[in-house]
């Protein structure tokens, strides 16, 4: 993360944002980039062109987690501004839906489309859309948020614990 405060890779972070819009928040987590000590340098970042690519990651994120982002972004303590622009840059977006896929993930495809074939098939207009949409809304909140330690803020005595 020292190297990203010295200055931000355009190339890889443009690399990161395609990945995630080709292949989606299942096979590209999103969790290692929500940091504190990697977004939030960016985004605030003097250079516009380092700002514009970091807004075009966290937009690319939001179009795969959707409104659990702006919750996991107020720990970063973004200025009001930054706020404000990217929820413009949100209210544009639509979900997210894989453009391509692994090949496990095309296998397991092939596999399902050959099982609807030999139940008598469904309607082949409807397309895999609902399953990849489906698939998305499997990711659960509490997988990106960092664990938080309850013991410590209780002050709760060791000697009670056992």
């Amino acid at each position: 993360s020292s190297g990203i405060n010295a200055e931000w890779p355009l190339r890889p972070g443009n690399i990161v944002t395609q990945c995630l819009n080709q292949f989606g928040s299942k096979v590209f987590p999103i969790k290692p980039l929500i940091q504190k000590d990697l977004l939030k340098p960016v985004l605030e970042h003097k250079d516009g062109k380092v700002r514009d690519e970091a807004k075009a990651l966290v937009t690319e994120m939001y179009r795969w987690i959707g409104d659990m982002l702006p919750k996991l972004l107020t720990t970063l303590e973004l200025k009001d501004v930054m706020l404000k622009e990217l929820e413009e840059e949100w209210s544009k977006t639509e979900k997210g839906i894989p453009e391509r896929y692994t090949r496990t993930e095309q296998k397991k495809m092939e596999e399902m489309e050959e099982m609807e074939e030999e139940e008598g098939g469904g309607d082949e207009a409807g397309g895999d859309t609902p399953k990849e949409v489906e698939e998305v809304e499997d990711l659960d909140p509490y997988d990106l948020a960092d664990p938080v330690d309850i013991l410590k803020k209780k002050k709760v005595p060791t000697a009670t614990l056992r």
